[in-house]
């Protein structure tokens, strides 16, 4: 009898939990919202993760995604008939640019955390690039319009 009433307590106490609002307890975590935008995140949850059915969807963890994009036009880089070569390289490289409508361009070169190493703007169809003060690594080449949008973008290895 003690047993059943003891199951029975735990029972109940168990399903009031079930009635409180849902908490995680993580390491870190922050959130973000604007207008366009809402970003959060937590580190140190211990499981993650959605298990599909045809009907049922599973997810674990306190932190599930909702994710929503739109579609816009102006972030769509275009296929530039653009060559960058030799890659990878030690030390030079060359940019071509074959349609004549696009030599007023502005690059930036990028390392891996972001930063910018070199910018600057293309006067000819063919431009010597030097990389002799980057490290070796890998790099982000990004070429944009007059009114900065991108045109196109290379990943650029020095060895």
């Amino acid at each position: 009898m003690k047993r059943l009433l003891l199951l029975l307590s735990g029972i109940y106490f168990c399903s009031c939990l079930s009635v409180l609002a849902q908490q995680v307890v993580a390491t870190a975590g922050e959130e973000f919202k604007n207008d366009i935008i809402s970003i959060s995140w937590t580190l140190g949850e211990p499981a993650i993760e959605t298990l599909k059915s045809n009907s049922i969807i599973l997810t674990q963890g306190f932190q599930q995604s909702d994710l929503r994009t739109n579609y816009n036009n102006a972030f769509v880089m275009s296929k530039a008939n653009i060559k960058l070569y030799p890659n990878p390289t030690e030390d030079k490289m060359s940019l071509i640019v074959f349609d004549q409508n696009q030599v007023k361009l502005k690059y930036f070169l990028h390392d891996i955390e972001g930063k910018v190493m070199s910018s600057g703007s293309l006067s000819s169809p063919t431009s010597n690039i030097d990389l002799e003060f980057c490290p070796n690594g890998i790099y982000l080449r990004r070429l944009l319009d007059e009114r900065g949008h991108s045109v196109r973008s290379f990943r650029v290895i020095k060895h």
